[in-house]
């Protein structure tokens, strides 16, 4: 079972993550994720498929994993199931609940 639906809750799942990270790691993230919103934005002749825009920003996240004990200790794949499932139950409650100006749209803008 894939940790996203797609590649939009992907991005928004790691939007969220990214203070977790130092400074390199959130620069390693953004420019994955700027790189993949560029591939969206460009008609392609052959566009990228939406799974290989998670497997590429999964892979960017799980580089910058080192950077949190946690995970390491966990195991990546153990600690992203659980971390993945938290924001994504934090965006779906966000999204029902949401009637603007709430704390997570100040927190974390452009969510």
């Amino acid at each position: 079972m894939p940790l996203y639906r797609d590649y939009k809750q992907c991005h928004r799942v790691v939007w969220m993550m990214l203070p977790m990270f130092s400074l390199e790691g959130q620069g390693k993230l953004l420019a994955t994720m700027m790189s993949l919103d560029n591939e969206l934005s460009n008609e392609l002749e052959y566009p990228i498929s939406d799974a290989t825009m998670r497997y590429n920003l999964t892979q960017t996240l799980q580089s910058v994993l080192w950077e949190l004990p946690e995970a390491v200790e966990m195991g990546f794949g153990e600690w992203l199931k659980q971390e993945v499932a938290l924001k994504v139950n934090a965006l779906e409650y966000h999204d029902y609940n949401c009637k603007g100006g709430c704390r997570i749209c100040q927190e974390i803008p452009n969510l």
